[in-house]
């Protein structure tokens, strides 16, 4: 398989910038988690990814909630929750659920 395939799969590169700003998230560098999961969650809906699309919002929602806009954050984590359940994926919603959302 050739390396440039494996660089320009939207899959990898969504994957790959949620996981990316999850270490954001846990670093507190909550500014680079929100370009990093913005551009994963763009990916997502142009490519019919909707597990990635749910926890990019979950993701998404945690960096803007820690960035002092706390009731947008919440409304993407209850969105991203929803996504995952709507689709019977529930990995990752214990990470994003502890706040009460």
């Amino acid at each position: 398989m050739r390396r440039t395939s494996l660089v320009n799969n939207p899959h990898d590169v969504a994957i790959s910038g949620i996981c990316a700003a999850q270490l954001q998230v846990y670093l507190r560098e909550h500014e680079q988690a929100e370009a990093l999961t913005v551009r994963a969650l763009e990916l997502s809906e142009k490519h019919q990814f909707p597990p990635e699309a749910a926890l990019s919002r979950c993701v998404l929602g945690r960096a803007r909630a820690e960035l002092g806009r706390a009731t947008e954050g919440i409304a993407l984590i209850r969105q991203g929750v929803a996504g995952s359940l709507e689709i019977a994926a529930r990995l990752g919603i214990p990470t994003h659920t502890p706040c009460g959302c």
